[in-house]
């Protein structure tokens, strides 16, 4: 196999293994003993390692071509060095440092192998993932249970075991589903992600076979956002989906007849799927239409999120705490809390970065991520598939939208590789 094939076969690789959460536990560094202080070595880790090492001159390649994107990415990192070498622990910041950078170099080395070669190599392997968790999320929801896949990182899931998501139906404990991703909300934006793609490869000419296989990945894919009962990752979806349709009409003239054709079969899959999940579960979607009391533990756990960050950045406005350490900090404010899950980053990836890097860390982040979208706008008139150049955008967006509502872009290691694929595929595309 020539170099070109390796790489194929790496990316499809670690596009498939992108939702997996197969990892081993190395040792804890700070307090308290929760995963955000725990470093692990997962499989994913692996795969960026060595997508970054086989690449050959792709990721430079990268780096010269996009001067604006390198430059705010490095100013960001060097942020990072100074906030981790002041912070109470270096090691704890440099080992968050160093997982970002091996991730942002797979994704500089990712957006020039799917330029190379063709998209399909990459998207078809995240889509049979997506698949697969899509099927056990809904096993997961019907089940009410793990399936047991505890080893590519599933949960343990029960109704009666705390810590774990659920909805409360007239006072019945019902999960939700989370497939084999740390939390559902996470599993909502994979989807997301898988769901964009698909829904710009079926607009793409193909035969009636490929077309109806990806339609049934769809209807799939929508059952399984849906099971995770994710009010973030729904909203996101649907501003995803708007943007879409306005860039559809805006270019009409760029776009073939068929697939106007083929995205009115899409409405017709979505108004179904729609008046089926209101037809069977209206309780469920109603209890998470509603806006939770004042008093609701989850909405306390993300207003004294927000009120440490305030704290944090307060007291260290230019360079944060240090990257990964906004959990231990909040035990320096002397707070007890009752149990371990309650130890969260605060849900909003913006105040985190405020928190954690500062706002100097703060400002170059945004600068990465208004170059790189500026990067996708010049190009989008080379593209040679205007939906899937804008379905590429929306993903993005999609994830800019999640995260002013959570943190797991910067905390979790398969939040954290979503990221960087979506800031890929947007380059690619």
């Amino acid at each position: 196999m020539d170099r070109q094939g390796v790489q194929k076969l790496l990316a499809g690789l670690f596009a498939f293994a992108l939702p997996l959460g197969t990892r081993v536990a190395l040792f804890q560094v700070g307090s308290p003993a929760v995963p955000y202080t725990t470093l692990y070595l997962y499989a994913t880790d692996l795969a960026a390692i060595a997508l970054v090492a086989l690449a050959g001159r792709h990721p430079w390649q990268a780096i010269r071509q996009r001067p604006l994107i390198s430059a705010s990415l490095g100013v960001f990192f060097a942020i990072g060095i100074v906030s981790a070498s002041i912070s109470d622990l270096p090691l704890l910041g440099f080992i968050t440092l160093a997982r970002l950078a091996v991730f942002s170099l797979a994704a500089l080395a990712l957006s020039e192998i799917i330029t190379s070669i063709r998209a399909s190599y990459f998207l078809m392997p995240l889509l049979a993932g997506a698949i697969l968790q899509a099927i056990l999320a809904c096993w997961q929801f019907f089940a009410q249970r793990s399936a047991g896949f505890m080893y590519l990182g599933e949960q343990t899931l029960g109704v009666a075991v705390t810590g774990v998501a659920k909805l409360d139906i007239a006072g019945e404990k019902i999960i939700r589903a989370y497939g084999t991703l740390p939390h559902p909300n996470v599993l909502g934006a994979f989807l997301v992600m898988a769901l964009l793609a698909a829904i710009a490869m079926y607009s793409m000419p193909g035969g009636k076979m490929r077309g109806g296989m990806l339609l049934t990945a769809i209807a799939l894919m929508l059952a399984g956002l849906f099971f995770t009962f994710s009010r973030s990752a729904w909203l996101a979806f649907g501003i995803a989906i708007a943007i879409l349709i306005a860039y559809a009409a805006i270019n009409v003239r760029r776009l073939p007849e068929a697939a106007f054709r083929r995205l009115a079969t899409l409405g017709v899959l979505f108004a179904a799927c729609w008046f089926a999940a209101a037809a069977l579960f209206s309780p469920y979607m109603l209890s998470r239409a509603s806006l939770p009391a004042l008093h609701d533990q989850a909405v306390q756990i993300r207003l004294n999120g927000f009120y440490w960050a305030a704290r944090m950045i307060d007291a260290n406005k230019l360079f944060g705490v240090g990257p990964g350490q906004f959990v231990t900090q909040i035990t320096q404010t002397g707070v007890n809390l009752t149990e371990s899950w309650m130890y969260q980053p605060v849900h909003s990836a913006y105040a985190l970065v405020a928190a954690e890097y500062g706002l100097a860390g703060a400002l170059a982040f945004f600068v990465f991520i208004g170059s790189a979208l500026w990067a996708w706008r010049k190009s989008r008139l080379k593209s040679e598939n205007p939906l899937l150049h804008a379905a590429a955008f929306c993903i993005v967006a999609a994830f800019l939208v999640l995260g002013l509502f959570d943190h797991y872009f910067l905390t979790f290691e398969q939040g954290i590789g979503l990221f960087w694929v979506s800031v890929a595929f947007m380059l690619a595309a």
